[in-house]
Parts: structure tokens; C-alpha cells; sequence
């Protein structure tokens, strides 16, 4: 990511104090050790986010970026990748093809979660209505419910 230029700092005018402030500019660079103890401090001075250790943001196959103004920094970003999955199961709706379907899954789960580690990713997503495929995701395949997640297609 890149940063924009820095604004002017000077004092505005008396006519210039009228009119709307223009944007600031922000930075975006990428964090390295020396924001540890800025967010750590963030973290700790934060009551939604006190129990977050800071290591979490520095952990392997994510990248931080560090978020600043003029003032310094405002926010971090901690990237990483996720895999969302959509499936499409032959039609059936017998026990048998249920039970197919079933083993099918559990045995392909530890390859699909392998493929996607391999290729760096650190989450698997997984949409669903189907209440009997959700309590099969939940029990034997270890996908748990993400009630807090804002999604926003690119």
C-alpha cells in the first residue's frame, strides 16, 4: 500500500477558517517491531480488545500495516488470508446419499485444509442454511459459527 502526500501544516486565515477543512492525508505502511509498543498500548487501553495479545497482529502469514495522520498512528490492519468455500452436492436426498455425502466430506476436509495452508491461508469459510450440513460442519468437520464477521464483496 502507499501513502498520499502530507498536507500543509501552516495556520489557515481568517477566511480560510470559514471554509470547510480540506482532507488530510493518511499514510499506510507496513508495521515492524518498533509499533509493538504503541499497539500494545492501544490494545490495552481498549476495553473491546484488553484480552488481545499483541503477537496475535504480528503472527505469521499476516502482514500489519500501520494506519497514521499527521499525528501519528490512528489505527493498525492486521491482513490475513482467508478461503471461502462454496459447495454444489449431487442431487439426493436418501440416507444413503446423505451418508455419501458425509464421508466424502470428512475425508476430504484434512486434504482441503492442508491445500489451503500450504497455499497460506489462515481461515476457511463456509456458508450454509441447511441446518443438518451445519450441525455435520460443526460436529465432525470443526467449523465454528462467526456471528461477528461484516462481509463486503470486492
Amino acid at each position: 500500500m502507499s501513502s498520499m502526500a502530507t498536507p500543509s501544516l501552516r495556520p489557515s486565515t481568517s477566511a480560510e477558517a470559514a471554509a470547510p477543512a480540506p482532507a488530510r492525508s493518511i499514510a499506510i505502511r507496513l508495521a515492524g517491531p518498533s509499533d509493538y509498543p504503541t499497539l500494545a498500548s492501544m490494545l490495552a487501553a481498549d476495553a473491546d480488545h484488553a484480552g488481545t495479545a499483541p503477537e496475535f497482529f504480528f503472527e505469521p502469514g499476516s502482514d500489519l500495516y500501520c494506519v497514521e495522520d499527521e499525528r501519528g498512528p490512528v489505527l493498525y490492519l492486521r491482513l490475513s488470508r482467508a478461503l471461502r468455500i462454496d459447495v454444489q452436492f449431487r442431487p439426493g436426498s436418501s440416507a444413503g446419499d446423505r451418508m455419501r455425502t458425509a464421508r466424502v466430506l470428512a475425508q476430504g476436509m484434512p486434504w482441503l485444509e492442508r491445500q489451503a495452508r500450504d497455499a497460506g491461508f489462515k481461515e476457511l469459510i463456509f456458508t450454509s442454511l441447511t441446518r443438518r450440513l451445519i450441525r455435520f460442519c460443526e460436529g465432525r468437520l470443526g467449523l465454528r459459527l462467526s456471528p461477528h464477521e461484516y462481509r463486503k464483496a470486492l
